[in-house]
């Protein structure tokens, strides 16, 4: 009861010094916020490509590319894939085979219209019967030799004027959108797709950038890899569709949790200091208070609990605005970002949790409360007396 009375004795005082007390929340809350939208735009990127590819697809490469878009195989490849064992056939006992042409194509984005790279994906009949997942949400489906696209949700959250019936300029050619698909959170749901002979003679393509097959099996995928590395004249490379996107996040994904990592242990540091800051000069601003209360019998345990709830009560507050404004500043907004030294295309939105958000608040309260304990153990190794005389 009495470590409660003077710790709302010190709420009182520490309201009536309202700039020190903004300085210590609003250093919390800063580091709350910066944390928060940072982790979750971490999370959001790579929930997606945790999400995309299958075991149970294989992607053809030319050789030394590290993505579709540095690869370039000749029109004839896609006969010798055809022959190829461990490739799943359908009802008619043809492999389920797609050729894919992939290109970059600048849109608009739809949040404040600056220009901004999308992929463009021309994909032959037999795509879609390798993704059992792909689903056309809203419209139609586009027809082969017309110029007709559909895009994937993620692109038009992120893009501008791609709803159903709405005509886009690429180049110097106008492609009609006639449908929205879904790929259940597949990273290729960032992209426009179209007829691929269409897309190749728009764009005088010759060669296309990657040959995409669904596996018999699991085993497969060693059955296909090891026959097409017996041809040596065959200058390609296979890998699972699941390690193909792992791949192209890797590096980048290190990149990102480094920087979640430094900027927010650089903004912990901060908050720290201005917490450390704000409660030495509270307690140094009443440190004759404090003694008088230990010369009348009043336990130092007591005094510091007391503290200690200050403390930890501003830390959640600051904690909980930071949590709220990093929420607000990043919730429902989509991104995109480059992955792989090639530059794919990646469209996310930040992925924001009630477990983050604990873990910051309760960070921040054990960063307030640390600090409180330091400046506490500064002014009260004195011993009374010297405290009295203002000797400290």
């Amino acid at each position: 009861m009495l470590v409660l009375k003077l710790a709302m004795l010190n709420l009182r005082a520490a309201v009536q010094r309202p700039t020190l007390l903004c300085v210590a929340i609003l250093g919390i809350a800063g580091f709350a916020a910066t944390t928060l939208s940072l982790w979750s735009m971490a999370d959001g990127l790579f929930d997606i490509v945790a999400k995309s590819g299958s075991k149970d697809r294989a992607i053809i490469l030319s050789a030394g590319s590290d993505s579709e878009v540095g690869s370039n195989l000749p029109p004839n490849l896609a006969y010798a894939i055809l022959d190829a064992p461990g490739i799943k056939t359908d009802s008619a006992g043809r492999p389920i085979v797609s050729t894919d042409s992939v290109l970059f194509v600048d849109l608009k984005k739809k949040q404040d219209g600056a220009s901004i790279s999308a992929t463009l994906r021309g994909v032959s009949h037999k795509g879609y019967e390798l993704r059992p997942e792909f689903k056309i949400t809203k419209g139609r489906m586009y027809e082969s030799g017309l110029t007709e696209l559909v895009v994937g949700e993620a692109a038009t959250n992120l893009y501008s004027d791609l709803a159903v019936g709405n005509t886009i300029k690429i180049g110097k050619i106008g492609w009609k959108i006639v449908g929205h698909f879904s790929l259940k959170g597949d990273n290729r749901e960032a992209e426009l797709l179209g007829d691929f002979n269409t897309i190749r003679s728009a764009f005088n393509r010759v060669r296309f950038q990657s040959i995409t097959v669904r596996l018999k099996s699991h085993d497969g995928f060693d059955t296909l890899s090891d026959y097409l590395k017996s041809d040596s004249s065959l200058s390609i490379k296979v890998m699972r569709e699941s390690d193909y996107f792992s791949s192209q996040a890797k590096s980048s994904s290190a990149l990102v949790y480094w920087g979640v990592y430094v900027v927010g242990a650089i903004m912990a540091l901060g908050a720290f200091v201005a917490f450390l800051n704000s409660t030495y000069a509270t307690i140094y601003s009443r440190v004759k208070e404090f003694a008088t209360l230990l010369a009348i019998g009043f336990e130092r345990r007591s005094i510091f609990i007391a503290f200690f709830i200050e403390a930890g009560l501003f830390g959640v507050i600051g904690a909980v605005i930071g949590c709220f404004a990093g929420w607000w500043a990043v919730d429902g907004v989509w991104m995109s970002t480059s992955l792989g030294s090639q530059g794919v295309q990646q469209v996310f939105s930040p992925n924001i949790d009630v477990q983050k958000i604990v873990v910051i608040i309760l960070f921040s309260y054990l960063i307030s409360v640390v600090s409180s304990l330091i400046s506490l153990f500064v002014i009260f190794k004195h011993s009374i007396p010297d405290i009295l005389k203002g000797n400290i």
